[in-house]
């Protein structure tokens, strides 16, 4: 009854498992630094609606010669641009944040615009580049603010004015799979549920995933802060949180139409839980939560 469909964009691909006779999940094959592709509560990959559902038009538009697409958000004390490729322009494929006095919870990781940058090395260790800024639009070096770029090992960039974190930029990058676990690890969603990480949430979750809450299902269709913030979600965030190995059922191959993965089953107090992973773009992802 309750069909979704791939917005396969980009080579945003899925990688399909194979079935095993013991389902475990093992460490990850490499200590690269990881890729990030959530900020300011929206993820890479959801359609630039959700972004105007929620924060309304932008204030402008521009348009790059290469056929990139920057919609800019000028909020309070701060700029929010998402931008699209020449190839769909209806879809983030990158997200910045810059300027001051962002709310704390629109990190990257832990850290916030505003940060000295020794804690950002600390954190990400050193970049790929460094060097000073330029502008995206003018192409005008900026003197005054050094840009350090991890885009080769992950995927977003940083830039300071006077040592102090003023811009963070994410953008799309094809995780590789084979530094990845062979097996989704559902200790980590119960876990971001359970301490209401959203962060976390977003980061192990589809960017266009199916909730089906006894039988009603709830797109995002906003920001994923937003949704999963609102009371029906929330409630089942604290279901979902209180799982944990006493309750599962069992794991298993899943193919569904054109999608393959693991879904992980849970039953608790007379209800059930069913997680459903695919390898997405980004890693391991929630693509469907069925509670009934």
């Amino acid at each position: 009854m309750f069909k979704k469909s791939l917005i396969l964009f980009f080579p945003f691909f899925l990688f399909f498992g194979c079935s095993t006779t013991k389902l475990k999940v093992e460490k990850p094959k490499s200590n690269l630094s990881p890729s990030y592709f959530v900020l300011h509560g929206f993820k890479v990959g959801q359609n630039i609606k959700n972004v105007k559902s929620e924060l309304g038009e932008p204030t402008k538009i521009h348009k790059f010669p290469d056929g990139y697409v920057a919609y800019i958000y000028q909020m309070s004390q701060y700029n929010l641009v998402f931008e699209a490729n020449n190839i769909r322009q209806d879809i983030v494929w990158a997200i910045q944040i810059s300027g001051s006095n962002v709310p704390v919870e629109y990190h990257l990781n832990g850290i916030s615009l505003g940060q000295d940058i020794t804690e950002c090395i600390r954190l990400f260790g050193a970049p790929d580049v460094r060097r000073n800024a330029i502008d995206e639009i003018t192409k005008a070096e900026l003197a005054d603010t050094l840009y350090l770029s991890y885009n080769q090992r992950s995927n977003f960039s940083l830039e300071f004015v006077k040592n102090k974190l003023t811009s963070i930029k994410i953008e799309y990058k094809q995780v590789d799979s084979e530094l990845l676990e062979d097996y989704p690890n559902s200790d980590l969603f119960l876990a971001a549920a359970k301490n209401k990480d959203y962060f976390s949430l977003t980061s192990l979750t589809f960017y266009d995933p199916l909730f089906l809450l006894s039988q009603k299902e709830y797109p995002v269709g906003k920001s994923f802060y937003s949704f999963y913030k609102q009371k029906e979600i929330d409630s089942v965030l604290d279901e979902v949180g209180g799982l944990d190995g006493s309750h599962l059922l069992g794991a298993q191959l899943r193919i569904q139409g054109s999608v393959s993965g693991y879904v992980y089953k849970f039953k608790k107090d007379g209800k059930n839980f069913e997680l459903f992973y695919v390898k997405s773009f980004e890693g391991w992802v929630i693509y469907e939560l069925i509670v009934y």
